[in-house]
C-alpha cells in the first residue's frame, strides 16, 4: 500500500538529526518513505502505513496549533505512537496545570 501526506510543520525536526527520526519510523513500522517538497509518501503493509500516517497527522495537528516540536520531542512522539498505537500522544505535549508555590509558578514537563 502507498499513501501520501502533506507535512504542515517544519520538516527538519520531524526527520531529526541525520534523518534519525524518519529512520526510526521506517524501522519500527517496516515502511519506506520518500519526501518530495512537503509531501511524504509512505509505502508498506496497510496497517503500518496507516499508523505512519496517523503519526504525521499528530505532528501536523500539534504544529497547526502553534507548537514547534524539537527533534527530541518528535522522537518521543514516534516512540509513544509506535508503542501505544491506539492512544493519542497529543496529551503529552499539552501544557499541564500550573501550580503556585509562593512567588514561583511551576508547570510539569513530564
Amino acid at each position: 500500500m502507498k499513501r501520501t501526506i502533506h507535512i504542515t510543520g517544519k520538516i527538519e525536526p520531524f526527520f531529526g538529526t541525520l534523518d534519525e527520526n524518519i529512520r526510526s519510523l521506517e524501522e519500527y513500522l517496516r515502511v519506506r518513505t520518500h519526501l518530495h517538497d512537503t509531501r511524504l509518501t509512505v509505502e508498506g503493509e496497510q496497517e503500518s502505513v496507516d499508523q505512519a500516517v496517523r503519526i504525521v497527522e499528530e505532528y501536523n495537528h500539534l504544529t497547526r496549533h502553534g507548537r514547534e516540536l524539537t527533534s527530541a520531542e518528535v522522537k518521543s512522539l514516534l516512540r509513544v505512537a509506535t508503542e501505544e498505537p491506539h492512544e493519542s500522544p497529543r496529551g503529552m505535549f499539552e501544557h499541564g496545570r500550573t501550580r503556585s508555590f509562593g512567588k514561583k509558578v511551576v508547570t510539569p514537563k513530564t
